[in-house]
């Protein structure tokens, strides 16, 4: 009996160290892992004799509600007016945990490393508990493997942590279940503890399908080989949780049936009763396509924020192949919009993707109808998911540098267009520096599509880093600085603090205060795009951050 206290005490600690930890904790997320399935941006081709598509051009000027009312903060964070003084704190509190404290091999924050303590204990505890006990302990990381798993979850609001930031933690106990799970069958081994020959089979089961499931998620698998990993994943955790039961593990049936939960809600709700079953469909120069819809049953929990993205399945390319795309469009838009590209050419018929699968169906539907005009396609979507690790949404930033490379910079049009029209309804946003870099003939397709438009707040400069790209820079807008080299991010912070602190000492000279009384300035770095220029943003930030100005890195989550 006193065992058994032992471990239901502790399991009560471990779940609520878990959620007390996570409820003040927003992480500093550079790259995970999206698949190879490209995450778009708005591209309408604007020329006066194009056949346009009723819902092709939502802009920032106007939203659902043609909004002309005064911005006030967390407006866009689709958190109910009573609930919204949870946030400020919450970003207040989680601000220390994002420090990041371990740079190689592995990036780690000073929060990620707090939630790896536990499991480092439990498995310690696992060892020294005999059979039985660790058999206990290796309950716990499982079960939170589901309750991470799951995609609409009140950790969204309470925890500032969306569902593709939670798969970094997902992960983490995953490899924890694995781990504890071996010290149970090695001390069921060599202690040889009576009654447990029953257990053995279903035991082996159990680890065998947690050990698959985690081998098969490693980057380089799951990169090359989406669709089988995928189907794997579904197949061995279905199997591993009978076996789980019948093995005594019954914990984990509580973050079992906070999943299933999630997946009930998605998939009648959102999916079957909330979001529209049709879209436009158009393809675009550069091999992309743009998709537009429109929600006119949008409710609290399908409310859009900077940075969301969709799940996207056509129905004639497969019912069960969900993909996710960024939202191209001010959030909350009359008419929302996903911009695809094709991760492979079209005349590159010995490769496959989804993606090119879809420009070439959008390619023959357009050859039946008239130039020009879009085609409609029977959708399933759900979302939208998906917000920054910086607090975008209050009042703390009034600097914004937008990074992004090809088409990553969808979801940086998406907040420019956001901030712009908060801006108009009395935001104090001072400056915004949108930065894109481009090798390939994409350009002409988001030029020509108004991508790059600015009411003048945005300062847009293009790099074209090819001669293919270079051919098409009288393209661009002539309010978009061009740079025919590759972007230097070191250099682009430079610039922008130097411009911060000379217009904050300006305004102290101004008011006759003394340049010492220049408070901290926060800005906000938000990036989306290839890995290798992430990572020099995120460590350009560190590196120019100083005491007047500072960097705060936020990057999309590109794969996962």
């Amino acid at each position: 009996k006193a065992t058994v206290s032992v471990l239901y005490w502790f399991s009560a600690f471990f779940f609520f160290y878990i959620f007390f930890f996570l409820l003040f904790s927003t992480f500093d997320t550079t790259t995970t892992t999206q698949n190879t399935h490209t995450r778009g941006a708005r591209m309408t081709v604007q020329k006066e004799e194009e056949v346009r598509s009723p819902v092709a051009k939502p802009g920032w000027e106007e939203n659902k509600d043609g909004k002309t009312e005064p911005w006030e903060p967390y407006e866009d964070s689709a958190t109910s007016s009573a609930l919204v003084f949870w946030l400020p704190i919450r970003w207040i509190i989680a601000y220390p945990l994002q420090k990041e404290i371990i740079a190689k091999p592995v990036r780690l924050t000073v929060g990620e490393i707090i939630f790896i303590v536990p499991f480092v204990v439990l498995t310690i505890v696992a060892a020294m508990m005999g059979v039985g006990g660790s058999g206990e302990m290796a309950q716990l990381p499982l079960a939170v493997v589901f309750i991470t798993a799951a995609r609409n979850s009140p950790f969204n609001f309470l925890l500032g942590i969306p569902f593709e930031r939670r798969l970094k933690y997902h992960k983490i106990a995953a490899y924890f279940s694995v781990i504890t799970g071996a010290v149970h069958m090695i001390l069921s081994y060599t202690k040889k503890g009576g009654g447990y020959d029953d257990y053995q089979k279903t035991g082996w089961v159990l680890l065998g399908s947690m050990i698959a499931l985690v081998v098969t998620s490693f980057y380089v698998i799951r990169r090359r080989l989406f669709e089988i990993w995928y189907f794997l994943h579904w197949v061995l955790f279905l199997t591993l949780i009978p076996f789980a039961v019948m093995h005594g593990a019954g914990l984990i049936l509580i973050g079992v049936g906070f999943w299933l939960l999630d997946v009930f809600f998605r998939n009648t709700y959102l999916t079957f009763f909330t979001l529209p079953k049709t879209a436009e469909f158009r393809s675009l120069p550069g091999d992309v396509v743009e998709v537009a819809f429109r929600n006119q049953n949008r409710t609290l929990l399908t409310e859009e924020t900077p940075g969301s993205w969709y799940y996207l399945s056509v129905q004639r390319l497969g019912i069960f192949q969900f993909h996710p795309f960024s939202i191209s469009s001010c959030p909350n838009s009359d008419v929302t919009t996903l911009h695809i590209r094709s991760t492979c050419r079209v005349e590159q018929k010995h490769q496959s993707s989804w993606t090119r699968q879809l420009l070439e169906l959008v390619r023959e539907e357009e050859a039946k109808v008239q130039a020009g005009s879009p085609v409609q396609l029977d959708v399933l979507l759900e979302g939208p998911y998906g917000s920054p690790s910086v607090d975008i949404s209050g009042p703390t930033y009034k600097y914004f540098i937008l990074g992004s490379g090809g088409i990553g910079l969808t979801p940086m049009v998406a907040v420019q267009r956001s901030l712009e029209q908060q801006a108009k309804r009395g935001r104090d946003v001072k400056k915004i520096w949108f930065h894109w870099s481009v090798r390939d003939e994409l350009v002409q397709g988001v030029a020509g599509a108004g991508l790059l438009e600015t009411d003048g707040m945005t300062d847009i400069t293009c790099y074209l880093t090819s001669k293919i790209a270079d051919n098409s820079a009288s393209d661009l807008p002539s309010s978009c600085r061009v740079e025919c080299c590759r972007p230097d991010p070191k250099r682009i912070l430079e610039n922008a603090r130097n411009d911060i602190v000379h217009e904050a000492q300006a305004q102290a000279q101004h008011s006759n205060a003394p340049h010492s009384d220049v408070k901290e300035i926060r800005v906000a770095v938000l990036f989306c795009g290839p890995v290798p220029l992430e990572r020099a943003y995120h460590d350009a930030c560190k590196e120019v951050s100083g005491p007047c100005v500072k960097f705060d890195f936020h990057s999309e989550e590109f794969e996962f």
